[in-house]
């Protein structure tokens, strides 16, 4: 599918930022977070449904981490991976901007069709804010 047929918000992915983000967010990621990903290898050659648990409050570097790693193993342009996440997040003046650059949509039911619908991947967190900012006691309980 080209550029040009992609919904709007998809078109907001942008791949020579990602790119150029890449090295400084992994840095951040390794030394700050000490983030590892492993098994992109047993991921299927088709569009995927990647399904995680939110931790970490405000801070959710699980995203992050996800979408660095997704664009290292399978390049920023071969199979694009799209986030879907809360609304407060899309939305915002600057953090807004910067999260759609990197494939960040919201998460709504018809994004999802339309990021499958592209051959894209897509990320969600079901839980959301109320998973994310649960107890430290609850930490391991979906």
């Amino acid at each position: 599918m080209s550029d040009e047929s992609l919904p709007v918000e998809l078109r907001e992915r942008d791949p020579e930022f990602i790119r150029a983000v890449l090295p400084t967010l992994w840095l951040a990621s390794t030394v700050w977070f000490r983030a590892e990903v492993h098994g992109f290898e047993n991921v299927p050659d088709e569009p995927v449904l990647f399904v995680g648990n939110h931790s970490g409050g405000g801070a959710t570097p699980d995203t992050f981490v996800l979408l660095l790693a997704y664009n290292t193993f399978f390049t920023v342009e071969g199979r694009p991976l799209y986030a879907l996440a809360h609304d407060t997040i899309t939305s915002a003046p600057l953090l807004g901007g910067l999260t759609r650059k990197l494939g960040v949509v919201p998460a709504d039911n018809g994004f999802a069709e339309k990021i499958f619908d592209s051959g894209g991947s897509a990320l969600v967190y079901p839980g959301g804010d109320v998973e994310a900012l649960r107890p430290w006691r609850d930490r391991h309980k979906i």
